[in-house]
């Protein structure tokens, strides 16, 4: 039973791993995508101010801008999906070192995040005077 757990454990943060290696990859690639469109949109706009139109200078510097500002939303989603995941995989990853006994690899971490809680208050979980 132990075993099948353990077994169940190491193949989900593989899994999950060899997913956070294609989001990153991802997110770089969409970071890159905002760089073109950035400075893509800045050339265009000054080529077409200097030699064709203002009118076209500034429709072209619009679009830049809306499609920089979709793009960044998007990566901005992704990175913070990027985030749970890893924090996913480190809480998995203490798990199945609680399983198999592995004292070095056990973290006593908790969320940062449970200051100022219901629970935290309630059993003062936190602080000198803690539990």
């Amino acid at each position: 039973m132990n075993d099948e757990i353990i077994s169940g454990l190491e193949k989900s943060i593989s899994r999950n791993e060899r997913i956070l290696s294609l989001m990153e990859k991802r997110s770089q690639l969409i970071g890159w995508a905002r760089f073109v469109i950035f400075f893509g949109g800045l050339i265009l706009t000054v080529v077409f101010h200097f030699w064709i139109t203002d009118v076209l200078s500034y429709s072209s510097f619009i679009i830049a801008v809306i499609l920089f500002m979709i793009v960044s939303g998007y990566q901005s989603k992704y990175l913070a999906e990027i985030k749970k995941r890893k924090k996913w995989i480190a809480l998995k990853k203490n798990n199945l070192a609680r399983k198999k006994l592995d004292w070095e690899n056990i973290t006593g971490e908790f969320d940062e995040n449970i200051s100022g809680m219901p629970i935290e208050l309630d059993l003062s979980i936190t602080g000198t005077a803690s539990i």
